[in-house]
Order: structure tokens, then C-alpha cells, then sequence
């Protein structure tokens, strides 16, 4: 078995595909040893460089092994067949970056629309490699043939999510939501995968129904969406939309009691309810040997309950938290306008919102 000639010179040599694809090259190779190197990557910190160390430990033995396990009929044969995993590794990460440049460009153009082509692209890329691996692996024409078939029917299943996901995207953003509605009623009938969760998709119908003034639908998906998810004090979007419906009794069982309170100028409640808020948070920052909840919403509103009951003092430091520890700056305008407007800003964006979504 391999009896041809320099076999001796030909071990020596580096094994570019078993150094490129490591446990890929190692099924077809019929070697185990590198079968053992794809769970090292998920060890922390050091996974790289092990899985670096052990890829070049490959490379230098793979003609040995290659040798050892599988039978050739020539150099030639032998040399192409290692060729062809170096060839398939090209391939692939020749259309990598493509998909990397192509990604950002868009990333800087749209962040939402990336999301949906990464999708497509992982497919892509997955069907890209099986397609490759069948040909390396199966030398019968009309087995590859077969196999191929089946995986580009597979592909093309796998295609139907991210897009649809797309076609919602460009519906949405056409402001044509009815549209965008039904696309995502058909996606959540698919088996879920890709992008977006369930309630992913529930919050993006949310969305357009509020966009065609459907407060109550929207609710109706918030409500989905927010089924599996614990908050810590607050839904805030479900609170506000329930406040905007009158609904006060399920804004308070989603945490938006203190913004009842402000509604009805009682900052004395407001107080309350956010010092309780932020006196039991389970998270947050540690900032100059002192630990800051992650609540920006708890101190805006109690820098205003402080102001309005006149302890200046008390509503300035509350207001200063907020705008080191949260620097977005559109949130921070936001914050210094609630703040300046004794909490008028509150009362007037839901008193414009049920103007808005007609509801007296």
C-alpha cells in the first residue's frame, strides 16, 4: 500500500489542507486525532492559540497520516487529493470575504438590513462547504449529483426565513405594514431559526400595528413578545402603551406605577416607587468605589420627584448619575428635557400619542 516512490520526502513535507481544515481534512483522511481539536476553540482565553498550536501539529503529520490510512494509487493521486482541500478551503474563504466586505458596507449603510443578509449568508456558506465536502469525498458522478440536489432543495428550504425576513424589512421600510404584518404571520408558521426569536418577530408586528394606529393589536404582541421575558421592575413599552390606553391596572403590573404617579403630579409617590426601584436593583455598574442600578428611567424620575418637593440638591445629583453613567446623547437631551419641564414632557407625550391613536 502507497509503495510509490520518495514516500520518505513526501511525509516530510506540510499537509496545507490538514493545517487549513484540520478536523474536516481529518474525516476524510481517516485520522481521529484531529477530530479531537474542534471543541478546544470553545475553551476561554486560550482556545485560539491551542487550536493554532495543534492545526500546525497537523499540518507537519498530515501526509504521515494521510499515508498511513488511506491507500493511493500514485503521487499524482495522492498530491491531487490533498490539493483538493486546499482548493475548497480558497473557495470558501474567498466567498467569506466577499460577505464580509459586502457586510461592511451595509453595516455602515443599515444595521437592521445586515442582520437579515447574515442570515442568508451563513445558509450560503453552509451549503458552499457541504457542496464542497461532497465533492472531495464521493467520486461516483451520479452520487454527487444526487447528493448536491439534495442539498441545494435543502438550501433552498432553509432560504424561505431569512427571506421573508427581507422582504418584511423592505415592506416596513416602503411604510407598507399591513403587508409587513403578513409576512411575519407567514414566518412564524415556518420552524424558527435564524435572526429573530419568536418574540423578535412579535415586537416587529407590534411595531407596524402602532404604525397604522392599532394601538390595541399592539399591545395584543407586546403582550407575546414579553410572555418568556423576566424584568427585573419594568416593561416599559407595554407600560407606556397601557398608559396611553387607560389601561392603569396593567401598566401597574408591568412596573409603571411611578409613571401613573407622575401623571397625576403625586411626585411624592413618584419618590417612593423609584427609591424602591433602585434600592433593590440586582444590576449595575461599579463607579468610583460605588455601586450605580442600571436603572436610568428611576433616576430621571426621581431627579424630577426631588425638584417638584423642592430638595434641589437631592434632584441634581440624580440628574448628574444619568447623564456620566448613560452617555447616549439623544437619551441625555431627552432626560435634561423631562428634567427642565418639571415632568410636563411625560404628560404631553402620552396626551400627543392618544391624539395620535385616536383614543379620547
Amino acid at each position: 500500500m502507497n509503495n510509490f516512490e520518495n514516500i520518505y520526502i513526501i511525509k516530510k513535507k506540510f499537509n496545507w489542507g490538514a493545517f487549513l481544515m484540520t478536523w474536516i481534512w481529518g474525516i476524510y483522511n481517516k485520522s481521529l486525532i484531529p477530530l479531537l481539536l474542534a471543541p478546544i476553540l470553545f475553551i476561554p482565553k486560550v482556545g485560539i492559540l491551542t487550536y493554532l498550536f495543534f492545526a500546525i501539529w497537523f499540518g507537519i503529520k498530515g501526509n504521515e497520516w494521510a499515508l498511513k490510512n488511506k491507500s493511493f494509487h500514485s503521487l499524482d493521486d495522492f498530491n491531487n487529493y490533498q490539493k483538493k482541500f486546499v482548493y475548497a478551503i480558497l473557495t470558501i474563504s474567498a466567498i467569506n470575504i466577499v460577505l464580509i466586505l459586502v457586510s461592511a458596507y451595509l453595516l455602515h449603510k443599515n444595521f437592521e438590513l445586515i442582520t437579515y443578509l447574515y442570515s442568508l449568508g451563513r445558509v450560503f456558506n453552509i451549503f458552499i462547504i457541504v457542496c464542497g465536502l461532497i465533492y472531495l469525498i464521493y467520486e461516483n458522478k451520479t452520487l454527487k449529483i444526487i447528493l448536491a440536489s439534495l442539498s441545494l432543495v435543502t438550501f433552498l428550504f432553509f432560504m424561505i426565513t431569512p427571506s421573508l425576513n427581507l422582504q418584511a424589512y423592505y415592506y416596513r421600510k416602503n411604510n407598507n405594514y399591513e403587508k409587513a404584518i403578513s409576512t411575519y404571520k407567514t414566518i412564524l408558521k415556518l420552524p424558527q431559526w435564524g435572526t429573530l426569536t419568536k418574540s423578535g418577530y412579535y415586537q416587529q408586528m407590534a411595531f407596524c400595528y402602532l404604525s397604522i394606529k392599532d394601538v390595541n393589536s399592539a399591545i395584543k404582541y407586546y403582550e407575546k413578545a414579553s410572555e418568556n421575558i423576566t424584568y427585573n421592575f419594568e416593561n416599559e413599552t407595554l407600560a407606556n402603551l397601557y398608559i396611553i390606553n387607560k389601561d392603569y391596572d396593567n401598566a401597574i403590573k408591568v412596573g409603571g406605577k411611578y409613571k401613573i404617579c407622575a401623571l397625576q403630579n403625586d411626585w411624592e409617590c413618584v419618590l417612593k416607587e423609584t427609591t424602591y426601584r433602585l434600592d433593590n436593583a440586582k444590576s449595575g455598574v461599579h463607579h468610583s468605589g460605588e455601586f450605580i442600578p442600571n436603572d436610568e428611567l428611576a433616576y430621571i424620575y426621581r431627579a424630577v420627584a426631588y425638584k417638584n418637593l423642592g430638595e434641589l440638591n437631592s434632584a441634581k445629583k440624580d440628574l448628574d448619575t444619568v447623564l456620566k453613567l448613560f452617555p447616549r446623547k439623544d437619551f441625555q437631551e431627552s432626560c435634561k428635557e423631562f428634567y427642565d419641564s418639571n415632568g410636563l414632557s411625560y404628560k404631553q407625550s402620552i396626551e400627543n400619542q392618544r391624539k395620535l391613536y385616536n383614543i379620547e
